[in-house]
């Protein structure tokens, strides 16, 4: 027997319990932690899961319901779903995870799926002659198939499958952008090798802007530019430093005795002229949320704050300075 869920409300008499949900719209797709989100509110008649939106840190999101497989190591059966499908029969133990209640589905092959259509993606806008375009894209742990640290290694298939899609996604939906930001990217060669995958699409190769960051897992920041009209200047990270603990290890040492690097992926500063006119380009990527939103806001509120002041530094040097922030945040 199982103890069916209708609201978010009062989940806390259920932890630990076997629980199910009848029939709910997938609000948030698959993952690669091997997990997605569900919506408990029935919005009835097909209609699409409204989009979830968060004003503030505390603020709850009303009837969303993680699941997540038995594993996050192999996701292997577990059913890759997207916004807008429906799943009947999720059952299983109701855990607290994250600062989340969550189900813990053991049993993917009981799930009844409703694939929604597809959606279109956005048109893009039109641009003038004397327009650029600017977009930003987390490339979602785009990890190679060669071990360098605590990475993963992915089979050399996927990654060249990855990358085909990557590509569409860049040259397709965001029709090759003048200026584009990449976050969670290994490597140089990685960055490389999707610039000439593009290129089938655009008609260009990319210049690639990109430093290797002290981060632990490998994952870096970079930037892409259309080397017909972006002539890059200069490329740096920008690392900060602060009194609490980070664990970062960052090998350049920029701290002084008793401070600590602030980002294991300091910012991208990028400098170049578009068509002859002087940009400075930040690319982004704060602190993840992993180890609990309360648990690491200070830590990117500070980091937050220093992207802030090199922007203020730019500005104070030149008001008429123009300065672009990209990233995940």
């Amino acid at each position: 027997m199982a103890v069916n869920l209708t609201d978010t409300t009062q989940l806390e008499p259920y932890e630990g319990m076997r629980v199910a949900i009848l029939d709910s719209p997938v609000t948030g797709p698959t993952h690669v932690g091997c997990g997605f989100a569900v919506l408990l509110e029935n919005v009835g008649n097909g209609e699409a899961p409204p989009h979830l939106i968060r004003r503030s840190a505390t603020e709850q999101l009303a009837g969303l319901m993680p699941v997540l497989h038995t594993t996050d190591v192999d996701c292997a059966g577990f059913p890759q779903l997207k916004v807008g499908d429906r799943v009947a029969g999720l059952v299983g133990p109701l855990t607290y995870h994250f600062d989340q209640f969550k189900i813990v589905h053991q049993d993917p092959q009981q799930l009844a799926i409703t694939t929604a259509p597809v959606p279109q993606p956005p048109a893009m806008p039109v641009l003038a002659e004397t327009h650029f375009s600017v977009a930003t894209f987390n490339l979602e742990n785009h990890f190679d198939q060669e071990r360098a640290g605590n990475e993963p290694v992915i089979p050399a298939a996927q990654v060249a499958s990855r990358e085909v899609q990557l590509s569409r996604t860049i040259g397709s939906v965001l029709e090759c952008p003048t200026i584009l930001g990449v976050q969670e990217v290994e490597n140089a060669r990685l960055l490389v090798s999707l610039a000439e995958q593009v290129a089938d699409i655009c008609g260009f190769v990319y210049t690639i802007s990109h430093q290797d960051s002290p981060d632990a897992r490998g994952m870096d920041v970079a930037l892409l530019a259309h080397p017909g009209r972006v002539t890059v200047q200069a490329v740096v990270l920008e690392q900060g430093c602060t009194a609490r603990e980070t664990a970062v290890r960052d090998p350049v040492g920029a701290c002084p005795a008793g401070q600590f690097p602030l980002h294991s992926r300091p910012p991208l500063r990028v400098k170049l002229l578009v068509d002859g006119v002087a940009y400075t380009v930040y690319v982004n990527h704060f602190k993840s949320k992993r180890e609990g939103e309360a648990e690491t806001a200070a830590w990117r509120l500070a980091q937050a704050e220093h992207q802030n002041e090199l922007v203020q530094q730019g500005l104070a040097g030149d008001p008429q300075a123009r300065i672009v922030v990209l990233g995940v945040v």
